[in-house]
This record gives structure tokens, C-alpha cells and sequence, in this order.
């Protein structure tokens, strides 16, 4: 197996990201993932501190992993639909200037073939992959439990372009999926992975765990990515917990493990 290409979200790691620098390279990852709303706005970054940044980065052994943009409302939210789609535009082109090569979007609840909002999300989808296009950044979408048939049918309702889905096995987990189903189902058009874990509560929720705790079989989905020739980056995230900066560097350890026991 091809070494990986580990990333972690900077967002676990609990300081303003100027100074989490170090302890994201401290946790054995190459690069990382950067929320591009609460973090580092495109907006707050002069084209000098963008170079600034790049070089802290480069001095620390880093890249930039990709982005995440997460939106106020969905997607086919008409209220202040406009402004929405042109911060997406917005971190599209941030995430190129970084050299991300990914921004992830969540886009919320997935209507049904039958509601007014689905060609209301293919539309605004449509234009954020035309907009991809040329920026040279691609769109991952963020599809947390969805089946791998229902996001096929998305995907091949939208136009051609750099579009594709984000894979969460803890995801996959909570909807009752296989993530290396997922992934066989979906090879060709997964554009990055969450490093994330999780079980099924006794109610039906789900919850997350450290990776390596739960019911995501690493030991399957790991070469599945390699056979379905997966060459994108796995983002170690945590969202909840007593310790996110451990869970994400035990996260890193634990996938090296699986392929180089």
C-alpha cells in the first residue's frame, strides 16, 4: 500500500490556528484541514499574510490538506441563497490560493426527487462545480449518512466537473452503512476522508468515539481505499470528547498501524 496521506483538522487542536502549527506537524500528520469560516476567512488574510502563512506552514513540513466551509444554512435555503453561494465561491478560490486542493461543503438535509428544493440545490450545486472548474479546486460534498445509491443519483444529476463526495465512516455508522461498501460503490468519486470513528447508540443515535474504538472496520476500509486507488488525503477529526489534540494524533498513529503492522 501507497504511504497515506494523513491530515488533521486544526480545529481540534484547541488554539488560534497562527499557533497550532507545531502541534498539528507534532502528531505525525503531513498536512492539514482548515475551516474556512471560523478560523481563517479568506476575508481576514492579506495576500502578504497568505505568504506568511504558506512559509510557517512550509517550515513546519505541512500542506494544506483541504478546507471545509461550513454553511449557516443548507444549500436549498432560499433565504440569502446569493450571498451563501458567493462565500462558497469564495472559499473555493481561498482553498486554491492555499493550495488545497479540496473544500468540503456540508449542504444539509438531501430533499427528495419529488421537492421544489432539489432542483434548487442541483442549480446552486451546479454553478459552485462550474465555479470549481475554474478556480482549480474541487467541491467535496459532504453526504454524513446518506446511501451510496441516493448520492450517486445527486452526483449524476449535476453538470460535469471537480465534484465529489466526502466519505464518513462514523457517518456511514450512524445511518446503518458499511463505509467500505461506501467505497466500492463510490470509488471513483470520493475526494477525501474523515479519520473518524463512532457506534450505534441503543436508541438508534449514533455516537463518536477515538478511531480504532468503534464499529468502523479499519482493517477492511483501509485497503479497500488502496484497491479502489484512493490517493487523496484522511483528515483526522474529533468532535467531542475530553482530549480532541490526543484522540487526533492517536487517530494518525493507530491508521499507520493498520497498513504497516
Amino acid at each position: 500500500m501507497p504511504p497515506l496521506r494523513l491530515a488533521v483538522a486544526t480545529r481540534c487542536l484547541g488554539s488560534p490556528l497562527t499557533r497550532v502549527l507545531s502541534a498539528a506537524a507534532s502528531t505525525g500528520a503531513q498536512g492539514i484541514q482548515i475551516d474556512a469560516r471560523h478560523e481563517l476567512p479568506a476575508r481576514e488574510l492579506s495576500a502578504t499574510g497568505r505568504r506568511q502563512f504558506l512559509h510557517r506552514l512550509d517550515e513546519a513540513g505541512l500542506r494544506v490538506a483541504g478546507l471545509v466551509f461550513p454553511t449557516r444554512r443548507a444549500l436549498h435555503d432560499e433565504d440569502q441563497l446569493e450571498a451563501r453561494v458567493e462565500a462558497v465561491r469564495g472559499a473555493l478560490q481561498f482553498a486554491f490560493e492555499l493550495g488545497g486542493p479540496v473544500l468540503t461543503v456540508p449542504f444539509g438535509e438531501l430533499p427528495g426527487a419529488d421537492d421544489p428544493r432539489r432542483s434548487i440545490l442541483v442549480e446552486v450545486l451546479d454553478d459552485l462545480v462550474r465555479y470549481a472548474g475554474r478556480v482549480g479546486t474541487t467541491l467535496a460534498l459532504a453526504t454524513r449518512s446518506l446511501t451510496p445509491e441516493v448520492v450517486t443519483n445527486l452526483l449524476d444529476d449535476l453538470a460535469d466537473g471537480p465534484v465529489g463526495v466526502e466519505l464518513d465512516p462514523a457517518g456511514c455508522v450512524f445511518g446503518r452503512h458499511d463505509p467500505a461498501t461506501f467505497v466500492r460503490s463510490l470509488h471513483d468519486r470520493i475526494v477525501h476522508v474523515r479519520l473518524r470513528d463512532g457506534v450505534r447508540d441503543v436508541d438508534g443515535s449514533g455516537l463518536e468515539v477515538p478511531v480504532g474504538r468503534g464499529d468502523v472496520e479499519w482493517e477492511e476500509l483501509l485497503p479497500t481505499l488502496d484497491e479502489a486507488n484512493y490517493r487523496g488525503w484522511l483528515t483526522a477529526e474529533r468532535t467531542t470528547g475530553d482530549d480532541p489534540p490526543g484522540d487526533v494524533q492517536r487517530a494518525i498513529a493507530f491508521t499507520r498501524r493498520v497498513v504497516s503492522p
